[in-house]
């Protein structure tokens, strides 16, 4: 599955359940009490048309249609006992009881609801992100191997580029509420990328496949501490807006293999790093009841993570002779061949060169959705 399909189906599902929502609301009889003296019933669901009664504070009125936000209801109107049907607003009632075939699973007595002012989020999504020296350096070494092996007299029959630009973000979210519309709240991300590349060849005369294979890893953690936002925008959607300074604890690895009669070539790299960011978004939530809801969410985040330091490992078999090195220090972006690479190197061989430190750029955008619990 791509995923720009998963990105779909999570927005299909969310859709899909926005329409269904207004079906699994309808109710089919609400108990009303008269908040205010001399409420008025009125023929029509309009404040501006005739009264056909006026009822005293404390009446107690069952309704079982809705028109707009007015309520049906049968009352006696004067004192020969008629009975007329007309429209209460509801600003002169409160519903105390609410009843029908697809009731409120977390009915409360209260319309609006108050918890410990404690809220849980939990979602995932797609993340894209501008990568730095990551990708340019997973690909050139690539490229680099490839056309080593093609200038030998290896024959490509399969090739396969990724570059590190996307991958997938899993996040929660527990909030404090500090009234109906802002908050204080922890964020955690888990971003997640492992683009492979891959090239399958032959070698003169013989007609065996061999792989030479690279995989960038990058995982990476923020925790962002933050201000929350939401405002009702119906009865059923709430805008919502967060923002705050996140910490990356972040991991990249590097692997390039081939092994081929006669050789194998290995090399792996392990750096890590830990720097200071910033993260926020805007999204929609969808209520399905007073505690639960649906989200979408579009986060963007400001984080270019230097200084990674970390070991990186090579290993060579050629002939019956083998070479292992070790390498502790920072990782460095650089060329090799014309193609852009990414090496550990320490600081005196880095001193030497023309190479940098390595940036791994996480600033992008990440469209998620989820759910949401209030307790």
């Amino acid at each position: 599955m791509t995923k720009l399909s998963l990105w779909l189906i999570l927005c299909g599902a969310v859709l899909a359940i926005a329409g269904l929502q207004p079906g699994l609301a309808q109710t089919t009889e609400w108990t009303l009490k008269v908040t205010v003296d001399g409420a008025q019933v009125h023929v029509k669901p309009d404040a501006a048309s005739p009264v056909a009664a006026s009822l005293s504070k404390g009446t107690a009125l069952k309704s079982s249609a809705r028109e707009a936000e007015w309520f049906r209801v049968v009352v006696e109107a004067g004192r020969e006992g008629v009975l007329v049907i007309g429209y209460i607003g509801p600003r002169d009632v409160e519903i105390t009881q609410t009843a029908g075939e697809a009731p409120d699973l977390w009915e409360e007595a209260s319309d609006a609801y108050r918890g410990a002012g404690i809220s849980v989020r939990v979602g995932g999504g797609l993340l894209f992100f501008g990568s730095g020296d990551i990708s340019s350096g997973a690909l050139g070494e690539f490229d680099r191997t490839a056309r080593s092996l093609v200038s030998s007299g290896a024959k490509t029959t399969y090739e396969s580029r990724a570059a590190v630009h996307s991958g997938y973000d899993l996040t929660g979210d527990i909030i404090y509420q500090l009234n109906s519309r802002t908050g204080l709240g922890v964020r955690l991300d888990y971003i997640h990328s492992y683009p492979d590349s891959s090239l399958r060849f032959t070698l003169p005369g013989g007609v065996n496949d061999y792989t030479l294979d690279t995989t960038p890893l990058v995982d990476a953690y923020a925790i962002r501490p933050g201000l929350y936002y939401e405002r009702p925008l119906n009865r059923w959607l709430r805008f919502l807006a967060n923002g705050g300074p996140a910490l990356y604890v972040v991991t990249y690895e590097f692997a390039r293999r081939f092994i081929i009669p006669g050789r194998e070539d290995d090399i792996h790299q392990k750096v890590t790093a830990n720097r200071l960011g910033f993260q926020g978004g805007v999204g929609l939530e969808l209520q399905l009841n007073r505690r639960a809801g649906l989200y979408v969410e579009v986060q963007g985040r400001h984080a270019r993570i230097t200084g990674l330091k970390g070991t990186e490992w090579a290993y060579t078999w050629d002939n019956y002779q083998s070479i292992n090195t070790t390498t502790e220090g920072y990782l460095y972006s650089g060329e090799k061949g014309g193609y852009p690479v990414l090496s550990v190197l320490d600081e005196g061989a880095a001193a030497g060169g023309n190479a940098r430190r390595a940036v791994l750029d996480l600033s992008g955008v990440s469209v998620a959705a989820g759910f949401r619990i209030r307790f």
